[in-house]
């Protein structure tokens, strides 16, 4: 579960970083930061080419909501709360020797 808030926290940011980034470059950004390094070679492949079904990222945003202005600060607050909680997760599950770093 970890793993996939991490990978959901990464897409956020990339979408957040640069307004032009295509959607499948921002899945891939979070795939990077997060789950790529728990994956064989087999996984990482089916995932690359699994990412190239990603829909254009403006259909993506429209479904989000009408006002991009509006998507984009609704996804800020959302990676600031979401980004507070995945912190307190990942802490607990190093204390309890679940997650490694």
């Amino acid at each position: 579960l970890n793993r996939a808030l991490l990978f959901i926290r990464g897409l956020i940011a990339a979408l957040l970083e640069n307004e032009t980034t295509p959607l499948k470059d921002c899945v891939y950004a979070g795939y990077e930061l997060s789950l790529k390094k728990h994956h064989s070679f087999p996984i990482r492949a089916t995932f690359s080419v699994a990412v190239k079904a990603a829909p254009p990222r403006a259909d993506f945003m429209q479904k989000l909501g009408t006002d991009p202005a509006e998507v984009m600060e609704t996804l800020t607050m959302v990676l600031s709360t979401f980004s507070t909680v995945l912190e307190a997760n990942t802490a607990y599950l190093l204390h309890k020797g679940i997650e490694k770093d």
